[in-house]
């Protein structure tokens, strides 16, 4: 491992000194931020899923969470030359017992919310105690401004801070972590090639935090950083474009009164123009009806993206698309790709999206690619059985068409309560129709009794069964290729035996045999039986 050589100090710049115009730092009364801190072990075999939940409430909470992922713990250590652990991450491991929690656990924003002296939570809980963080008024707004200077490799960071409130701790502290993401390393289940991301790196505070003198309502603060990024840190080459700068204020070492975070500017460090492309939040699937696809779109350059050319491919046709887009530095963002869909007449069609210009330049290509099979063929009246879960208010059931353009939404659903529901639903002929089921904490429709959907039209064609909905969701295409759902009545061929598998005008399965002259549905047309 190379030497680790650092130069960081601290400046105290005194809040009497400054005019008001001179801070940054919002007045207002805002709400609160929420701060993960995680922890995890490359030897952890469920971490795993531990960082999964953190990503889902990133993907949902966006600039109201931040997450520090402390590898710390029996289950941390060195594999394959890279060793994650720090000594602040061991230090805040061991004044929350993450030993005694076990792996992984996290605390959010450090509070005991059972009132239990208990503050680590398992990782199902991360999400609903950010949001009740989310809710709160913060005592202090924070503003931060950190730059990279690619000529020197040195952080500059200024903190500010305003109290729009007393703080509830005489105690008040700032901490000032710096993360990296995208190091790619063992993980006990996901092997030597897995990711890892938001990994604590440096902190540039005492462990837990140093003193705030200024700490009263009205009052600003300014704290000023200055760090020159090693090449490396525990056998992890330290890239900038993948750092964040994470600062939050405590009380005492529990207790975060509020929390920002993001990547720097960067100066001086002209990278090549280049993006990478990657599997969206919802899974394209077997089966595929939109005009467009998703894409997570990353931005691996030092300039904002403002649109980007893709050549679209489906079933042999080739198209050019221009999406407009604001994709900050070296960030990310899930951009719609319009499409000509088409299908192949037998077994799947495949399609890929080749990302060939950024800004109007040509880049080296990324290309994504899959295939898809038709959606169901089905008539206009569809019948869907919805069993939700009993956490049904994080989850919502549309019905768009091929646009992806909201025509209805059902429910809501009682929480609380697991429970059957059935709707009906009527559209148009010859055009293509999606019921998308989502879960906003991206845990799908499994927390108590598990939730499922079903779809089948009137003539009882099924369309699409899920009994399991995880991650963010699902989505049932169907197309519309009959009106009615139910044709014009066949005297032909219409006997007894054809009752055994037939559905009567409300779509229910017929038990048995029908009687002379009643009417049936079979093959989607009326029949009269003999």
């Amino acid at each position: 491992m190379k030497k680790l050589l650092l130069s960081l100090f601290a400046v105290i710049v005194s809040s009497a000194a400054m005019a008001q115009t001179d801070y940054s730092v919002s007045t207002e009364v805002s709400k609160r931020n929420a701060l993960l801190e995680e922890f995890t072990g490359m030897g952890c075999y469920w971490c795993r899923d531990g960082h999964a939940m953190a990503a889902k409430m990133l993907a949902k909470l966006g600039d109201k969470a931040y997450v520090v992922a402390i590898h710390t713990g029996h289950l941390a250590g060195k594999f394959n030359g890279i060793d994650l652990r720090t000594s602040t991450g061991d230090a805040i491991g061991k004044h929350f017992d993450s030993e005694g929690a076990g792996y992984p656990s996290g605390v959010i924003n450090r509070r005991d919310f059972k009132g239990t002296g208990v503050y680590t939570l398992s990782r199902s809980q991360w999400t609903d105690y950010a949001e009740t963080e989310n809710a709160q008024n913060a005592t202090v707004n924070l503003y931060q401004k950190v730059v990279y200077d690619g000529a020197t490799r040195e952080l500059s960071i200024r903190v500010e801070g305003y109290y729009t409130a007393e703080p509830t701790s005489e105690d008040q502290r700032l901490t000032v972590m710096i993360t990296q993401d995208e190091i790619i390393g063992y993980q006990n289940g996901g092997g030597n090639d897995y990711e890892h991301n938001h990994v604590l790196r440096a902190t540039l505070t005492d462990d837990f935090g140093d003193a705030i003198s200024e700490a009263a309502k009205g009052n600003y603060f300014v704290r000023e950083f200055s760090y020159t990024l090693p090449e490396d840190i525990g056998g992890v080459d330290v890239l900038p474009e993948d750092l964040e700068v994470i600062c939050f204020v405590t009380d005492g070492q529990n207790d975060v009164q509020n929390v920002i975070g993001g990547k720097p500017q960067y100066v001086n460090y002209g990278q090549t123009l280049r993006g990478e492309m990657r599997a969206p939040l919802f899974d394209i699937g077997n089966k595929w009806g939109y005009n467009f696809f998703d894409i997570n779109l990353r931005n691996r350059s030092a300039v904002e993206i403002e649109n980007a050319t893709f050549d679209v491919t489906v079933n042999g046709e080739t198209t050019e698309q221009t999406v407009e887009c604001e994709i900050g530095v070296f960030g990310a963002e899930e951009i719609r790709v319009p499409a000509v869909i088409s299908y192949a007449e037998k077994g799947k069609t495949n399609f890929s999206i080749k990302l060939k210009a950024m800004n109007g330049i040509e880049v080296t290509p990324a290309t994504y690619s899959g295939g898809f099979q038709k959606p169901k063929v089905a008539a206009n009246v569809v019948n869907i059985q919805i069993k939700t879960d009993i956490r049904a208010e994080q989850n919502h059931f549309y019905l768009r068409d091929a646009d992806g353009n909201l025509i209805r939404e059902f429910g809501p659903y009682p929480n609380n309560l697991s429970e059957i529901y059935e709707e009906q639903i009527t559209v148009d002929k010859g055009k293509t129709y999606c019921v998308e089921v989502t879960d906003s904490n991206g845990d799908g429709l499994m927390e108590g009794q598990k939730g499922w959907l079903i779809l089948k039209d009137i003539n009882g064609t099924l369309i699409d069964q899920f009994y399991t909905i995880d991650g963010y969701g699902t989505r049932s295409f169907f197309i519309v290729e009959d009106e009615t759902g139910i044709k014009d009545i066949d005297n032909t061929n219409a006997t007894n035996n054809d009752c055994l598998s037939t559905y009567d005008l409300q779509g229910r399965k017929v038990v048995g045999k029908m009687k002379p002259g009643h009417i049936y549905i079979k093959g989607g047309k009326k029949h009269i039986a003999k």
